[in-house]
């Protein structure tokens, strides 16, 4: 038994495939998580230092009510510096830019007034302006590497001159949490790949599992055991499904492996019988010399005898051939008519001999529609017709009278031999093209068992078929159907006519 290769296994590829896919998924889902959590954190991060900066704006407001005319910008110092905004620092410029107040935090340093926050003063939809210092004075303020996220605010109030607010906070714990979220994806990824290797791999193993207890069975079934068949596993999946076409085809070759034992058997059967009797005649012959009478005699039999060696050697040659499902040696077109009468005149003879007369029926070609071809062996198709014919005199009684008749109904053209013989009985129909099977009538000429069948295979070489039955009055009825050939070499299904094969 030839050892897979675990790492070209199916096993292995589907769980390479579903880590892959479950890999790719998780990847590109904590992509997007960490897309949406880090924008969701630094907007919240924005919210609240807007929020902080108002918060700063109505207590300007709040001291400036309480404060005379001209000393409002003045007055905010001591009453700014103690409140409670402690984690900001802030400073409020005039709006020519000069700076007025400062939060104690600041240590002197002087928070910068870029020009995009100028513009806020004259676009009254943009009283706001975000930015992200990582200059000398973040590094100044906060420390080396870090940044300042800084808010401006322009506001005008009735009661005060207008003037900006800058509210600026460290990023550090934004950037904190960022880190940390990313920190824990890289872990949740790798530790999700190998859960989702490991339930892969089960999840693989499970679903192979029947096919590999299939595939042991199979591995015990011989030509010796067809008829054992594989256990079906329950459900109804593709796998069930699968195992089901198998015992199917087991069914098949079984029957095909019986129907071969018995074509083997019925063949010597018949080759050994003419056999058999020329060795006893030799022998007699071999003993002493005998009259010249005797030896004529002798050397007719053994023609009579070697003719239907060589016939039942001819058909069993053209039934391996059609099982074999050989292409035709001969792709012609083949008047139909001329079939019909050729195989008359081969089988008169015996129609004599029979005293049974043969009424051919041609069809007369009409404007409508020729003569009718088919695209095929001449000589299979006029021995399936002269087998057809020699079937029908067997079992038509003396004095009456085989009708052939060849009809066309549009691409298929068709091939009826009636007898009145005593028909065919209904337990034979489905035997009736058996190899070697043949009906136990009193007073029938003896034959080989194969021209039946040799016709059908002939007719199944030919894309075509063979249907038999009974006629209502009495006597059987064969009827061949075959495609016609078409003008430019093809049959009606389109296919090319000149490689035919057995269907």
């Amino acid at each position: 038994m030839r050892m897979v290769n675990p790492f070209r296994s199916l096993r292995f590829r589907l769980v390479t495939l579903n880590l892959a896919v479950f890999g790719a998924l998780l990847v590109a889902l904590g992509v997007v998580v960490l897309f949406v959590a880090e924008q969701f954190l630094r907007r919240e991060f924005d919210q609240r230092l807007e929020d902080g900066g108002w918060s700063i704006v109505e207590a300007i407001e709040l001291v400036a009510e309480e404060a005379p005319e001209g000393s409002r910008m003045t007055r905010m110092r001591p009453l700014i510096s103690p409140s409670h905004f402690l984690e900001f620092v802030f400073q409020i410029r005039r709006a020519d830019g000069s700076v007025v107040e400062q939060s104690t935090n600041l240590n002197d340093i002087t928070l910068p007034l870029s020009e995009a926050a100028r513009e806020t003063a004259r676009q009254a939809d943009r009283p706001v302006v975000r930015e992200t210092l990582t200059d000398d004075t973040a590094q100044s303020l906060l420390g080396p590497g870090q940044s300042l996220r800084l808010l401006t605010i322009y506001h005008h109030p009735a009661n005060m001159p207008p003037f900006y607010l800058q509210v600026g906070v460290s990023t550090a714990p934004i950037e904190h949490a960022v880190r940390a979220l990313r920190r824990t994806l890289l872990v949740l990824v790798p530790v999700g790949l190998l859960l989702g290797a490991l339930a892969s791999e089960r999840l693989v193993a499970r679903s192979l599992a029947p096919i590999g207890r299939v595939a042991r069975e199979a591995r015990r079934l011989t030509a010796a055991h067809l008829d054992r068949r594989l256990p079906v596993p329950p459900g109804r999946d593709e796998i069930v499904e699968m195992v089901h076409i198998l015992n199917d085809m087991l069914s098949r070759l079984q029957a095909a492996f019986d129907a071969q034992e018995r074509f083997i058997a019925n063949a010597a059967h018949e080759l050994k019988t003419p056999i058999t009797h020329l060795l006893g005649q030799a022998q007699v012959l071999a003993r002493q010399v005998r009259p010249q009478e005797e030896y004529d005699r002798f050397i007719s039999s053994i023609q009579d005898d070697m003719r239907h060696l060589a016939m039942i050697v001819e058909s069993l040659l053209l039934l391996a051939r059609a099982d074999a499902g050989l292409p035709l040696a001969s792709h012609v077109r083949v008047s139909v008519n001329e079939v019909v009468t050729d195989a008359v005149e081969r089988c008169a003879p015996f129609a004599d001999q029979r005293e049974v007369r043969l009424e051919p029926k041609l069809f007369s070609p009409t404007a409508e529609m020729d003569e009718p071809e088919v695209s095929g062996d001449a000589e299979l198709l006029l021995s399936l017709v002269s087998n057809l014919l020699r079937n029908a005199i067997r079992f038509s009684p003396p004095g009456e009278r085989i009708e052939l008749e060849v009809s066309r109904a549009e691409e298929v053209v068709r091939i009826t031999v009636r007898d009145h013989g005593p028909g065919i009985p209904a337990e034979e129909l489905s035997h009736i093209f058996d190899r070697f099977y043949q009906a136990e009538r009193a007073g029938k000429p003896p034959g080989t068992g194969l021209g039946l069948s040799i016709a059908h295979s002939v007719a199944k070489l030919h894309q075509g078929r063979i249907e038999a039955g009974n006629l209502p009055a009495g006597g059987g009825q064969f009827v061949v159907m075959l495609p016609v050939a078409q003008e430019d070499g093809t049959r009606p299904d389109g296919s090319d006519s000149r490689h035919l094969q057995h269907p």
